[in-house]
């Protein structure tokens, strides 16, 4: 049982030092929101800005990634 707990933790390690680690743009970086009515042809847009991001990838492929948003920030794109 002990191998398999050393495997392991050394293929966590491994994947570790191969990470690369990015930061999100936060000037230019937004969740960009769709909401549809449930009557009709209704839909809805608009964005939402992150408060802070970071991503995680190894070989182009994404481990891990925290994304902080304020959902008091929302805002609709459709002209009133």
């Amino acid at each position: 049982m002990k191998f398999i707990y050393i495997i392991i933790i050394l293929l966590l390690v491994i994947i570790t030092l191969q990470a690369q680690k990015y930061q999100l743009d936060l000037k230019n970086s937004a969740a960009n929101w769709t909401g549809y009515g449930e009557i009709g042809n209704f839909s809805q847009t608009g964005s939402i800005p992150f408060n802070e991001g970071k991503v995680i990838l190894s070989k182009g492929a994404l481990i891990s990634g925290e994304l902080e948003i304020n959902m008091l920030s929302i805002s609709s794109t459709d002209k009133k």
